[in-house]
């Protein structure tokens, strides 16, 4: 009986540490946002080329974006503790759209986040993340790949509709302190670079 009171105890501490820290960061990070709940509700569709990829282009559709309170919530998880706890909530967020390499053989992806801010020069700065597919064989294997269990894609777009990108298929991430933005710190594979990115 005991034993179960202590737990509940860290565990109220714990969701109230982590409640606390989300409040904080919402109204620390809102201003980033471009009046995400205000924004059009109309599907945005990107496109880009794989640099280096010859013809290969991927399609990315942004159908809603996230609001500031939900990405304070996943920065919140993330500072509080790690990468691990803000995929647990990364993976329980709405549907944001879908991304998939052009062509029909390809499948979508689902992506659980889409957060546009501007950048000093004025460029619409998107940044969109992903649990990454993982495979039965490799979470049998529980090797150090499952580590990088996250999938990120960056845009810069200027206000022709047209910039670049990367995208990362297996990532670890933090927030920069200066920036307050999703920053890599470790990736599984090489990021890809993306060119003559547009929308309409």
């Amino acid at each position: 009986m005991v034993t179960s009171m202590v737990t509940s105890r860290k565990t109220l501490r714990a969701a109230a540490s982590l409640a606390l820290v989300t409040a904080l960061l919402t109204a620390a990070f809102a201003p980033l946002g471009i009046a995400q709940d205000e924004k059009d509700k109309k599907e945005e569709k990107f496109y880009a080329n794989i640099a280096g990829g010859g013809v290969r282009a991927i399609e990315l559709s942004i159908s809603r974006w996230s609001t500031p309170s939900q990405r304070a919530r996943l920065i919140g998880a993330l500072h509080e503790n790690g990468q691990a706890a803000m995929m647990k909530i990364l993976e329980q967020q709405p549907e944001t759209g879908w991304i998939r390499i052009q062509g029909g053989r390809y499948p979508r992806t689902t992506l659980r986040y889409a957060f546009e801010s501007k950048t000093k020069d004025g460029k619409r700065h998107i940044v969109v993340l992903t649990p990454r597919p993982i495979s039965l064989g490799e979470a049998r294997r529980n090797n150090q790949s499952l580590d990088y269990d996250l999938s990120m894609i960056e845009l810069f777009v200027s206000e022709g509709g047209k910039g670049n990108g990367a995208i990362v298929a297996g990532a670890q991430v933090e927030i920069d302190d200066e920036t307050k933005r999703f920053k890599i710190t470790a990736y599984q594979t090489t990021p890809t670079k993306l060119v003559n990115v547009y929308t309409k």
